[in-house]
C-alpha cells in the first residue's frame, strides 16, 4: 500500500516531466488550469460524500449491518452521478458568459467542450469508487484505483504515462485537448473497473435497508465546505500565478509544485491508511489507542521524508533541470520553499482528517476558512 502511494507520486512527477517537454510553457499552464478546474468541480460534485461514506459504511459494518452499508454505497453513487452531471451543465452555461470565456482563452485554457464535461463526471465517479473501497477497508484496492493526483492513481497513472511515453518516442505532436481526452477516458475505465472490484462487498439482500439520508446529508454538508476550502487552498497558487504572471512564469511555479509531491505523498499515505482505523477506534471510544497509532504513523513518515527533503533542498537546480529541462532550472528556489512547506505538513500529521472523521467537521470547516483567508491576505500584500 505504501509502495503504491510512492509509485503514484513518482508517476505524477514523471508524467509532469514528459508534459513539460511535450508542451510549451504556456500550454502546460493551460492544461494545469484545466485540470485544477475539473478537480475542484469533481470535489463539489461529490458533496462531501467521499468522507462521510467512510464514516457511515464503517459504522454500519461495525454494527454488523451489511445491508445498511450496501444501501449507503448505492445511494452515494447515485448522488455523485447526479451531482457531476448538474455541475457539468452549470459549467457549460457559466462558460457562455463572455468575460469568463475571454479569461480562460487568455490563460491558454482549452475550450470547455464535451471532453472536459465528461472528465468531470468520470473523475467524480472514479474518486467516489476509490472511497467505497476504502470504506470497506480495501486499502490496496483504493490505492490501485485511486483518482487523486493529476493523472489519477496507480492504474490510471500507468495508462497515461504509457500513452505519453509512446507519443514522446514517436515524436508525435500532441495538444492539450488530446491530453484531456486521454485522462477522461482513463478515469472512465478505472471507475468502471473499480466498481466491479467493489461489487464483491455488496451482498444480495432480500429486504434492502434504507440509508440514513438526513444524517448523511447534515454530516456531508460541512465536509463539502471543508473539501472546497482544501481544494481552493491547494489550487489558489496555480490560479494566482496564471492571473498575475505570464504563462511561461506560471509554468515555473507549476513544475516546482509537482516536485513538492515527492514530499507531500507521505501525508497522502497516512490519510489513505488511517480513515478506517480512525472511524473504528473512535466508535469504540478508544481515543488513547487512536492517538498512539496516529503518532506512530506520523513519526515513521516524518523520518522517511527527512532524507528526501534534504536532497531536494541541496540539489534543487539539478533536479528541476533534469526532470523538466534547462528552462525550469530557474524555479529551484521556488521549489525549495514549496518542499519545505510540504515537509512541515508531514511533520504535523493528519490532524484535519481526524477532525473530519470524528464528528468535528464544523471545527475543521472554520479552521480551513481561516487558513484560506490568511493565505489570501499574505498574497494580496
Amino acid at each position: 500500500m505504501v509502495l503504491g502511494k510512492v509509485f503514484n507520486a513518482l508517476l505524477t512527477v514523471v508524467g509532469s516531466a514528459f508534459l513539460a517537454r511535450l508542451l510549451s510553457p504556456g500550454d502546460l499552464t493551460g492544461f494545469t488550469i484545466t485540470f485544477s478546474l475539473v478537480s475542484l468541480l469533481a470535489v463539489v460534485a461529490q458533496g462531501g460524500l467521499n468522507q462521510s461514506i467512510i464514516r457511515f459504511v464503517g459504522e454500519a459494518l461495525a454494527e454488523g449491518d451489511r445491508s445498511l452499508a450496501r444501501a449507503t454505497v448505492l445511494a452515494t453513487l447515485k448522488a455523485c452521478l447526479v451531482g457531476s452531471v448538474l455541475i457539468s451543465i452549470l459549467l457549460y452555461f457559466f462558460y457562455q458568459i463572455p468575460a469568463v470565456n475571454i479569461f480562460f482563452q487568455n490563460r491558454n485554457v482549452i475550450a470547455l467542450g464535451a471532453a472536459v464535461y465528461l472528465w468531470i463526471i468520470f473523475l467524480t465517479l472514479h474518486r467516489i469508487v476509490t472511497e467505497i473501497l476504502r470504506s470497506y477497508n480495501d486499502i490496496s484496492g483504493s490505492v490501485f484505483f485511486s483518482g487523486l493526483g493529476q493523472f489519477g492513481g496507480v492504474l490510471s497513472g500507468v495508462i497515461f504515462i504509457f500513452v505519453v511515453i509512446l507519443v514522446f518516442l514517436l515524436d508525435y505532436q500532441i495538444n492539450v485537448g488530446q491530453i484531456v481526452m486521454i485522462l477522461a477516458s482513463s478515469s472512465a475505465l478505472v471507475a468502471l473497473l473499480g466498481f466491479l472490484a467493489a461489487r464483491r462487498f455488496f451482498p444480495e439482500i432480500s429486504q434492502p435497508a434504507r440509508p440514513r439520508y438526513k444524517k448523511i446529508f447534515w454530516t456531508s454538508l460541512p465536509l463539502l465546505g471543508t473539501n472546497i476550502l482544501f481544494g481552493l487552498e491547494a489550487q489558489i497558487g496555480i490560479w494566482l500565478a496564471a492571473i498575475y504572471l505570464a504563462p511561461s512564469e506560471a509554468a515555473l511555479f507549476i513544475t516546482a509544485s509537482r516536485v513538492m509531491l515527492l514530499i507531500s505523498f507521505s501525508i497522502l499515505v497516512i490519510n489513505a491508511v488511517t480513515p478506517p482505523l480512525i472511524v473504528s477506534l473512535n466508535a469504540k471510544k478508544k481515543l488513547k489507542e487512536l492517538e498512539k497509532n496516529l503518532r506512530a504513523f506520523t513519526t515513521l513518515f516524518f523520518l522517511g521524508t527527512l532524507i528526501m527533503t534534504a536532497l531536494l533542498l541541496f540539489f534543487a537546480e539539478h533536479v528541476m533541470g533534469l526532470l523538466f529541462g534547462p528552462f525550469y532550472s530557474s524555479a529551484a528556489n521556488l521549489m525549495r520553499i514549496l518542499v519545505f512547506g510540504a515537509f512541515i505538513n508531514v511533520m504535523v500529521g493528519s490532524c484535519g482528517l481526524v477532525l473530519m472523521l470524528t464528528g468535528q467537521e464544523k471545527k475543521m470547516l472554520r479552521i480551513s476558512l481561516f487558513a484560506l483567508l490568511l493565505k489570501l491576505v499574505f498574497v494580496s500584500n
